[in-house]
């Protein structure tokens, strides 16, 4: 997150930065790409030929907002059991498009 920032060539102070990978991740467990949250949450396929720093932003955007609803909505930690069950079934892969 720190090198996309870096990057774009912005400063954003870290009490203002919120990292999927800590949202969505349980204490002892692996901790969980962006890319596979994005296929297996919201349903898109990224990083699939380069990496894109804007999409991973915008995919982040989108993952907080679900992880916002979710929480709002008191489902968020079974969500996350959900994502470690499939993401175990699966190899942690997201299928080729």
């Amino acid at each position: 997150l720190n090198n996309d920032f870096r990057i774009i060539n912005i400063y954003v102070p870290p009490e203002q930065i919120v990292d999927t990978v800590n949202l969505y991740h349980l204490p002892n467990r692996r901790k969980i790409a962006l890319r596979f949250l994005s296929y297996l949450l919201l349903g898109q396929n990224i990083q699939a030929d380069i990496h894109d720093s804007i999409e991973d932003a915008r995919t982040a955007l989108l993952l907080y907002q679900y992880y916002q609803k979710l929480t709002a909505e008191g489902r968020f930690e079974d969500e996350l059991e959900r994502i470690y069950e499939e993401g175990t079934r699966c190899g942690w892969q997201v299928p080729d498009p």
